[in-house]
């Protein structure tokens, strides 16, 4: 009876949080994906332009109330975030679940590979439309246990300790290990990268050493309006990262690595000619994504677990 109920939770939590539980982004497509980023820009610019006419006209500037609102806006589908059902109907690619690296892969809630979300391109980087959801939903969660740790009396430092925690604890349970068996590393880094464009509604967040991404919104004149660097073009270029491609930042899995292994093999050759990549390349950028530019997002392989186009596709040294 535990079993099934933990099933039905499962499922109920996947319905509320995600379209679908995998991706697959070691099967490249056929040909180039039109670059869908603009179109994305536009339409979560639209609900940062609505929320701010609601703040100025309730008069409220709270940066915790626009983070809400645009929230709202942007996910007011209790099942599915609005970017991430655009995404799934814009331009896409997704192999069908017997030409993908899932193919008889088992997973603890039958036929979960089934639903996969599919590949788009944003801004030149590939990456399953779950990681919208998890950008615009899971990182407003994130925002909201990071907001509360600050005004519990937290340090911002320990703040961020805290949410990263939380999202690790649910990646190691109902969005990651229970539904499919996996761990995945580009999940926790689309949380962590939604969660900083939430605060940069109205912060000015860093990148790394030295680059600065300057406040979304601003307040003049008693009123709350666009910062006058973004636009349609601009607004979530910053955030769209190589992290969340599951074959660059690639995840743990628990069940049938044998069947994973083969099938990433299956692949090499293609990713070898295309990106003319070196295992020592390879391993730099799986290092370089470990971190949100020097930031923990929770990132783990467990070379154990692990199955990467490194250890797949060369020989040992």
């Amino acid at each position: 009876m535990r079993f099934l109920s933990s099933i039905f939770f499962i499922l109920g939590l996947a319905s509320v949080h995600a379209y679908a539980f995998e991706t697959d982004q070691f099967t490249l497509p056929p040909e180039p994906l039109k670059d869908v980023g603009t179109e994305l820009n536009q339409l979560v610019l639209t609900a940062v332009n609505q929320a701010i006419a609601e703040a100025n006209t309730k008069q409220d500037f709270s940066e915790t109330d626009l983070a809400d609102r645009v929230h709202h806006h942007l996910c007011s589908n209790i099942t599915l975030c609005e970017p991430e059902a655009w995404a799934a109907q814009t331009t896409n690619f997704k192999p069908a679940l017997w030409e993908s690296i899932h193919k008889g892969v088992f997973a603890p809630i039958p036929f979960a590979f089934l639903f996969d979300s599919p590949t788009i391109n944003v801004f030149g980087v590939y990456l399953g439309t779950d990681k919208i959801g998890h950008f615009f939903a899971q990182g407003y969660g994130y925002y909201e246990t990071f907001m509360k740790a600050i005004g519990n009396g937290l340090s911002e430092e320990a703040a961020i300790r805290k949410t990263v925690q939380e999202g690790i604890n649910e990646e190691r349970s109902y969005f990651g290990y229970w539904p499919a068996g996996t761990y995945s590393n580009a999940d926790l880094a689309a949380d962590y990268a939604g969660f900083k464009f939430y605060l940069n509604l109205t912060r000015t967040v860093r990148m790394g050493e030295v680059w600065m991404v300057p406040a979304i919104v601003e307040k003049e004149n008693n009123s709350l309006k666009l910062s006058g660097d973004v636009n349609a073009e601009t607004l979530l270029n910053a955030f769209m990262d190589e992290r969340f491609n599951e074959a660059l930042n690639p995840s743990m899995h628990i069940f049938s690595r044998a069947k994973l292994r083969k099938a990433v093999r299956a692949r090499c050759a293609r990713w070898i000619q295309e990106f003319q990549m070196s295992r020592e390349s390879v391993e730099a950028k799986i290092k370089e994504l470990s971190t949100w530019h020097g930031e923990d997002y929770g990132y783990h392989l467990d070379p154990s677990y692990a199955i990467t186009l490194a250890t797949e596709c060369y020989s040992n040294p």
